[in-house]
């Protein structure tokens, strides 16, 4: 569906799955990381849920950013490791990753039409801002963007209000002028709806088909 975003002063975009392809990247890096260390095939299904929930455990502080990525390099597996050898192992994992790592066709095209239209441009994502940031650097978008804030600098991510003030606040642009793009129904629609803001979600997939509020297939869909 069309989504006419004509009449906002700014658009805030998450990173992961609504720039950057992350899911395929992903699927492709931990099915080639098994065949590598080999090990029994790994279901992309059952490494993403994985994945989500160490990463959760992450943002609620409860592990840091390095100890998530070896309880799911030890979980996955079923593997007692030292940290050493949990960091050695994920790091085929991060490399393979990496070189899969690609951004959406119609991503570029559409930071442009929002610049064009004279909108304030924002990046919020949860993640490691370093990290992040390489890949935003990678793809081209860094100039593309007024602000960039990651949750590693924020006392608390996406869907926590305080993740979209601040944001909001680098752009100058109160919450009411402001809409949020991205692929997550909790932290990014939600959460951006709960902070004020207006938000679309991005389902490629027709994931779901009941939300009471916009969704798009493609990035191309939004209007500026």
């Amino acid at each position: 569906m069309i989504f006419d975003a004509s009449s906002f002063g700014a658009v805030v975009f998450d990173l992961d799955d609504t720039l950057i392809d992350q899911t395929t990247a992903s699927d492709r890096a931990v099915a080639a990381w098994a065949e590598e260390l080999g090990r029994r095939p790994v279901d992309p299904r059952a490494w993403e849920r994985l994945s989500n929930r160490h990463y959760r455990r992450y943002m609620a502080g409860e592990t840091d950013f390095e100890g998530q990525r070896r309880d799911r390099t030890r979980e996955i597996f079923g593997l007692v490791l030292d940290d050493a050898a949990a960091d050695a192992m994920f790091s085929g994992y991060n490399r393979l990753f990496d070189e899969e790592l690609a951004a959406f066709d119609d991503a570029r095209d559409c930071l442009d039409r929002a610049r064009a239209a004279g909108l304030r441009v924002g990046l919020l994502t949860n993640g490691e801002r370093d990290r992040q940031l390489a890949k935003v650097r990678r793809f081209g978008f860094e100039p593309l963007f007024d602000a960039v804030v990651a949750s590693s600098e924020l006392p608390a991510g996406k869907p926590d209000r305080r993740a979209f003030e601040a944001v909001l606040s680098l752009l100058g642009v109160p919450a009411d002028r402001a809409l949020m793009v991205g692929d997550d129904v909790e932290n990014d629609a939600e959460g951006g709806m709960n902070a004020g803001l207006a938000a679309v979600v991005m389902d490629p997939c027709g994931l779901y088909p009941d939300l009471p509020y916009p969704r798009v297939a493609a990035l191309g869909e939004i209007r500026f």
